[in-house]
């Protein structure tokens, strides 16, 4: 039967069909763009079932809803990875969602946080009321005090020390070298809040951090027209902190 056969042929489609889909042709480009589109969408379409079921169990493999990520947003993480000195970055819908998905990707119930005396009050509150809900122990110390926070590692199994660069507000400055080699020397990761200074000042990373986190609403986006959060790290650590992201 050949493909002229009346048949086979389609029938026009009506007027309502139409109105929905005319808008969604995405037209070729051979050119590429010059800076980074904004991808309006939420979702995605995939060639079949398979290919969805490939991108849905590896986001970085493609892309299906734009809670998880987009070209955009991969784009954002990508910038920040390079800025910080990571080998892959991932972008969040604001700086508490992704100090919240750092820490989520490392602890567990039962698990122990050492945190700083001087940190951002809706850190304090998140470690507090949210993860400690969940039983995560916290112990509160002076991080400018490395024998104060060299006894609270020792005190018990620590799973992270976590740090701000530049505390908001108080400004008191980590020494992120001394931190990292005392987290490790216990078995914990070192996790750093880095907005205060950005990557233009700091790279905790640089300095032995397993992960750096920043809110982009300040220095990173500048005119307090934007809500964002960033995370950097190793390729692994990202991965991590990207299953647990919502």
């Amino acid at each position: 039967m050949s493909d002229s056969d009346p048949s086979r042929r389609q029938e026009p489609s009506g007027f309502s069909t139409r109105a929905i889909r005319a808008a969604s042709r995405i037209p070729r480009l051979d050119q590429s763009p010059t800076s980074v589109p904004i991808y309006q969408t939420a979702t995605f379409a995939s060639a079949d079932a398979d290919e969805l079921g490939r991108v849905a169990a590896d986001p970085r493999g493609g892309y299906a809803y734009s809670r998880i990520s987009n070209p955009t947003t991969s784009a954002l993480g990508s910038a920040y990875a390079e800025l910080a000195g990571g080998a892959a970055g991932l972008a969040l819908a604001s700086g508490m969602g992704a100090i919240h998905a750092a820490i989520a990707s490392l602890a567990r119930s039962g698990d122990r946080i050492v945190a700083p005396v001087a940190s951002y009050g809706s850190t304090r509150s998140q470690l507090t009321r949210i993860f400690g809900g969940f039983g995560v122990q916290l112990e509160i110390v002076d991080m400018t005090d490395h024998e104060a926070v060299a006894g609270a590692l020792a005190a018990a199994p620590t799973r992270i020390l976590y740090a701000e660069t530049i505390a908001n507000p108080t400004t008191h400055v980590a020494d992120h070298a001394a931190l990292a080699d005392l987290a490790h020397r216990h078995g914990a990761a070192y996790v750093v809040d880095n907005t205060f200074a950005s990557p233009y000042v700091c790279r905790p990373l640089e300095f032995g951090a397993d992960l750096v986190v920043e809110s982009a609403t300040k220095f990173l986006g500048g005119h307090s027209d934007v809500i964002a959060g960033v995370v950097a790290g190793s390729a692994e650590s990202v991965a991590a902190v990207e299953r647990v992201q919502i």
